[in-house]
């Protein structure tokens, strides 16, 4: 593994650790963040297809994010159903092995998490970014020891799973 690929790896571990351990603590942040990349990724997919310099594009889609950031700070249910969303999108992505029909499963799951979400917001953020923690950290280990197991990534990536949400549970009882 090359020196680039290890900085990316041990810095999406840090991250996924703090997503993992304190996702419901950060959840402004995090409903920010994620309303940032999709956002991003929504006008990034539009303008893309458009006859314009790749810094336009980029330039486009940093507006596009910082508008739905803005939005998912001040509206905080629609922040919470993105956030969720995305978490259980991404999550689905990396783990559903029907490839042509992986990205609308992601889908559907995505926004019925997401509604489900906005329900029961507590419980569901908690669950939600100890899953995205969990499975982050398990992806880069995986990818820093050159591993590539189907089985190990789910196995482990439960289990500390499992170790987040039971951190968070405690940490925010009231």
């Amino acid at each position: 593994m090359n020196q680039d690929l290890f900085v990316v790896a041990v810095i999406n571990i840090v991250i996924g650790i703090i997503v993992l351990l304190a996702g419901y603590k950060l959840n402004k942040a995090l409903i920010s963040l994620c309303g940032f990349i999709f956002g991003y990724k929504l006008l990034e997919s539009i303008v893309s297809n458009m006859d314009l310099t790749n810094g336009i594009v980029i330039a486009l889609s940093i507006v596009g994010g910082i508008i739905f950031a803005t939005f998912s700070f001040k509206l905080y249910l629609f922040g919470i159903f993105i956030a969720i969303f995305l978490a259980v999108f991404s999550i689905c992505e990396m783990t559903i092995a029907i490839d042509n029909l992986k990205f609308i499963i992601s889908i559907v799951v995505g926004i019925i998490a997401g509604i489900l979400g906005i329900k029961f917001t507590k419980p569901i953020f908690i669950i939600m970014t100890s899953l995205s923690g969990g499975f982050l950290i398990v992806n880069y280990l995986l990818q820093l020891f050159n591993l590539n197991s189907w089985i190990v990534f789910f196995i482990f990536g439960i289990v500390i799973s499992m170790i987040g949400m039971k951190v968070q549970f405690n940490t925010n009882k009231n």
